[in-house]
């Protein structure tokens, strides 16, 4: 039995991602169940990001519900296939988050029929353990200090900060720099940049020696990147700009990043995010894996995704439950705040029930 949910979690604070402010998450969850077990994903495009909405995402899993029951049906008797589902799922025609959740479905149900966990039938040498980098988002300048300093006291290697005009920043960061020369320090703009101040605040960037600058502008602005990317020595990462295999392949044979950000919600499809991470492994890019701000819920597939397939000596951008007043699930899988312990069993337990609503 299939049973959908949604659920809205208030943020701490207004979080200022690029040009807009979003000041709590929305998403639906995917509820299977069969015998005594429980499967939970979730399903949650982000406004500005994701080129879904999530009316249009009920509206699908509305009209695919009853095939959906039949194709998992077949996979718990065992009479379908890995290439079977995807010719299903790929002939649906569906939107990257709502993909990504029935992918994930459809593997944790494989996994858990012949009792292994997801990130060990992926890859039996998956690791155990995550890193994660600390996420700091816009703030006065006054208010930075104190959060760079509990990232350090975290024991974050890695700092990634949300930025518009950087100046301000790096006047604050220069101290620290020096203080700590293993920190790693990754901005993020969210295509929020103007093309007339690309080369002036890239500069200014330059002086802190960042590990990269993440998606200066707009998807669609490659041609600028890649200006941007022969004029400056740090890399430039891609991140919504890149979608599919496709896409990042016209990334980098343009010059317009040396590094790659993968959401898995704007991917969709797992054995396409497979495809992409086989490329770049083989050329020996780098890249990272990140969560589209969704609950705990699918942030604890993405945990597993990464000790699968990622590298383990990277961290990743998996510390945004920590944005939440409340989350959908209680983080019971961490180790110290920048290293996620991997906890099987944590995906399948049930999401906060005061938290969902039957649609």
């Amino acid at each position: 039995m299939i049973n959908y949910y949604t659920y809205k979690i208030p943020f701490k604070q207004n979080l200022v991602l690029g040009n807009q402010v979003i000041s709590e998450r929305e998403g639906l969850l995917v509820h299977f169940r069969y015998d005594d077990r429980s499967i939970w994903t979730e399903i949650a495009p982000l406004p500005g990001f994701s080129s879904e909405t999530l009316d249009e995402v009920k509206a699908h899993l509305e009209r695919i519900k009853k095939d959906l029951e039949l194709e998992v049906e077949k996979c718990l008797t065992g009479t379908s296939t890995e290439d079977t589902w995807y010719d299903w799922v790929d002939a649906q025609v569906l939107p990257a988050s709502c993909r990504f959740g029935l992918d994930i479905l459809y593997q944790a149900l494989k996994a858990n029929q012949s009792g292994m966990s997801l990130r060990k039938m992926l890859n039996p040498q998956a690791t155990d353990r995550v890193g994660c980098n600390a996420l700091i988002g816009i703030m006065a300048e006054e208010a930075y200090p104190a959060a760079i300093e509990q990232a350090v006291q975290d024991g974050f290697r890695t700092i990634k900060f949300k930025i518009q005009d950087p100046s301000t920043l790096v006047t604050v960061l220069g101290s620290y720099r020096k203080a700590y020369p293993d920190l790693h320090f990754r901005f993020d703009a969210n295509g929020s940049w103007p093309l007339e101040k690309a080369f002036e605040w890239a500069n200014v960037l330059a002086s802190i020696h960042p590990e990269y600058l993440e998606q200066p502008f707009k998807k669609g602005q490659e041609h600028a990147m890649a200006k941007l990317q022969a004029h400056i020595d740090f890399p430039l990462a891609a991140d919504e700009s890149c979608t599919d295999l496709a896409s990042m392949m016209h990334i980098h044979e343009r010059n317009a990043a040396r590094y790659f950000i993968l959401k898995p919600a704007l991917v969709g499809s797992l054995r396409e995010i497979r495809h992409m991470i086989d490329w770049l492994s083989d050329r020996h890019i780098p890249f990272t894996m990140t969560t589209l701000l969704e609950s705990g819920v699918a942030r604890n597939w993405i945990y597993s995704l990464c000790a699968a397939w990622a590298d383990p000596n990277t961290d990743h951008g998996l510390n945004t439950g920590t944005l939440f007043e409340r989350d959908l699930l209680k983080e019971t899988n961490r180790g110290k705040p920048s290293q996620i312990i991997i906890d099987d069993s944590v995906p399948m337990s049930k999401p906060d029930p005061g938290m969902i609503y039957r649609f």
